[in-house]
């Protein structure tokens, strides 16, 4: 079967060893021992179908109830080789209602409701297992990979996946590949759907079987009827699977043939372009015929064969495989297997190598969401092996597989049998659309917190792209962004400090509208600088001082249309002329440390108030110091009504500060300034 190259010859020689003394020890009738001796041998020639109905014949000439949950076993067994998972499902559960001590009954009964997307259900079951065989690999991989699969579904990955539409039947589509010549409007595809070649019915699935397809897009975006290629490729048994050369010249696919000695044997055709048509197709003869490969994909330069094959032996289960042509004779290699680093004890199917080498295949290994998920492989900047699960919504509970892309764009098909499709196994569509990021932004008044309308925003991107907006009531500012730059914006407005922002696209990888906020203070109003402290008697700035001030440099800078005072005040005690003098010499020193900071000296003004200025109390001094009321002017009338000691020197330390205020808003450079910052 071309679905997933189904030959379990070594599992069923113990298979049938283990029927084979069961049926020794139970107490069939002859009659019934016929029967099911017959479904043993479907089962083991890979007829799944087939056996599963002679099975259920079984069944109901069975009455020992051991016998019974033995029989739904092995139907149920059927169906999930032959990819029937609800059928499958539902005849554990059978044959667990008669003998749920059975782990591996209750294992394949949880994997069976994980591809059904049950996880919760799946969950339970797992955990059921784990009390029958504590500690069991199997069921703590179960367990984690339920886990995994619902993160992974809350959290889906950017990829945009769509059902192909009329491109899809009532059964089974899968495993595309384009033509890249036509601009990837062509497509080959595998399908059993009602004009394939052959009116055989598969003993496998029960259903017919597969032929290659071909469909293309006309110059409205509309796929044209699917047709199957013509009966040099197709036939009345499987093919599909197909992979075309970079000049899509030559097809490569999946062709099983049955005969008497070689029941389900696959291997890898090739077909040449002739004219509009495929030509006689021939084996590329790179095993025998007795041992089956499939699922071709060929590297860029036509140097690199990829496949899968069961037989060649390896990691356990269909492992992936490669040869390599030889330069003189065109022949390919002996087979390689790709190693454990890719390969698993569960199947490894489909493979797809990328233009850039990179390889992504499908696997049913443990730690899935469910049945296949799709893989990607790669070599990381540190040159290790890294395998990937591409997550959802790529992958989902059920069966994805044979993925492809359109060359080196993130975009391409793949095959899936989950739910919303129009047949069982149908294709695809995936994409990743381009990151889209704006930013929106209100400026508010430092002191109403209310939105100030008529803001003009500056956007100045690290790319040295800058855009300009101006607030509008309650709307703010809205500007595009791009992906992974930095950007600063500065807003700017008559009478008010002008303020500044910043936002980053640099580590965002997903599609958002980014949200700020700045405020902007008024010019009008005193504003004091915090943290400047001095010795007693003494003028020199503290090195702790330097960072508030250095605020005040940055506030110049945005702002180089300003000129300030520096005002410098002082406590209610001592001389008053003393004051004055003390008071002005730090209000020059603060002066002096902004000019060596280069702001220039004529738009600064150093004057000292003494105590001519006490501070007056706002609410946050009067929350925090109750004895304080608000709007209260901390002067000596105040002072001297304290009669705690503590609470003076509260008042004295609050009227120890240095302000500023705007002066003026029309200051301009000299032209020797403008010369030397441009």
């Amino acid at each position: 079967m071309i679905l997933r190259l189904i030959h379990y010859k070594n599992i069923f020689k113990i298979f049938i060893s283990t029927l084979l003394l069961i049926i020794s020890i139970t107490g069939f009738s002859q009659k019934v021992n016929k029967i099911r001796t017959k479904a043993d041998n479907k089962f083991f020639e890979g007829e799944y179908y087939v056996a599963s109905q002679i099975y259920r014949k079984v069944y109901k000439k069975t009455k020992n109830k051991s016998d019974k949950a033995e029989i739904n076993y092995l139907i149920a067994d059927c169906y999930r080789y032959a990819r029937d998972v609800k059928q499958a499902e539902n005849f554990y559960k059978k044959a667990m209602k008669m003998n749920d001590k059975d782990p591996l009954v209750v294992l394949n009964h949880a994997n069976m409701l994980r591809i059904l997307g049950d996880y919760e259900a799946s969950s339970k079951e797992y955990s059921n297992y784990l009390i029958l065989v504590p500690g069991a690999l199997k069921g703590l991989q179960g367990f984690e990979a339920c886990s995994l699969a619902v993160e992974w579904t809350n959290n889906p990955t950017r990829y945009i996946v769509e059902e192909m539409g009329s491109l899809n039947s009532k059964l089974n589509d899968f495993s595309p590949t384009y033509d890249s010549r036509k601009d990837y409007n062509s497509i080959y595809f595998t399908s059993n759907r009602d004009k394939t070649t052959g009116k055989k019915i598969s003993g496998i699935i029960g259903d017919r079987f597969t032929d290659i397809f071909e469909v293309q897009k006309d110059r409205k975006g509309k796929w044209s009827e699917p047709t199957p290629l013509d009966t040099l490729v197709n036939s009345e048994y499987d093919e599909g699977t197909p992979a075309l050369n970079s000049k899509a010249n030559e097809m490569l696919f999946t062709k099983c043939k049955i005969e008497k000695k070689n029941k389900h044997g696959c291997q890898i055709y090739k077909s040449a372009k002739q004219g509009a048509d495929w030509g006689e197709c021939e084996s590329l003869q790179i095993v025998g015929d007795s041992v089956s490969i499939g699922h071709p994909s060929i590297s860029a330069d036509e140097k690199t064969l990829y496949f899968a094959s069961r037989e060649l032996g390896g990691s356990g289960g269909a492992d992936l495989f490669k040869v390599t042509r030889d330069g003189k004779s065109g022949k390919w290699t002996v087979p390689i297997n790709l190693g454990d680093s890719i390969n698993s004890p569960s199947d490894e199917l489909y493979p797809f190598i990328r233009d850039d080498g990179i390889l992504y295949f499908s696997s049913d290994r443990e730690i899935s969401m469910g049945g296949l998920d799709i893989y990607k492989a790669y070599v990381d900047e540190d040159s290790v092996l890294k395998v990937e699960n591409m997550k959802y919504p790529i992958n989902s509970n059920a069966d994805d597989f044979g993925i492809i892309f359109q060359g080196s764009n993130e975009k391409g098909l793949f095959s899936s049998a989950r739910k919303g499709g129009r047949g069982g196994i149908d294709i695809y569509s995936f994409y990743i659309p381009p990151l889209e990021f704006s930013v929106t932004g209100i400026i508010k008044d430092e002191d109403t917190g209310e939105p100030i309308e008529g803001v003009v925003v500056k956007l100045v991107g690290s790319d040295g792209t800058i855009f300009r907006d101006t607030t509008k009531a309650e709307v703010g500012f809205t500007f595009k962004l791009k992906p992974k730059t930095d950007y600063l914006y500065i807003a700017s407005k008559l009478g008010y400090f002008n303020g500044k922002g910043s936002v980053t696209t640099n580590l965002l990888d997903r599609s958002q509208v980014l949200k700020t906020e700045a405020t902007l203070s008024s010019i009008a109003k005193t504003i004091e600088l915090p943290n400047i402290e001095y010795d007693f008697a003494k003028w020199d700035l503290r090195e702790s001082s330097k960072s508030s001030l250095d605020i005040l440099v940055t506030t110049l800078n945005d702002n180089p249309s300003l000129t300030v005072e520096l005002m410098s005040h002082s406590d209610m005690i001592g001389n008053d002329s003393i004051n004055l003098v003390v008071s002005q010499r730090r209000a020059q020193s603060v002066v002096d440390y902004i000019i060596s900071k280069g702001i220039e000296s004529e738009r600064l003004v150093a004057k000292g108030y003494g105590k001519t200025q006490p501070k007056v109390a706002d609410k946050s001094i009067s929350t925090k110091y109750p004895f304080i009321p608000e709007k209260t002017v901390l002067g000596d009338d105040f002072i001297n009504t304290l009669t705690d000691s503590s609470q003076k020197d509260i008042c004295n330390q609050f009227n120890r500060r240095t302000e500023f205020k705007v002066l003026s808003t029309t200051y301009v450079p000299s032209k020797s300034k403008k010369t030397n910052n441009p």
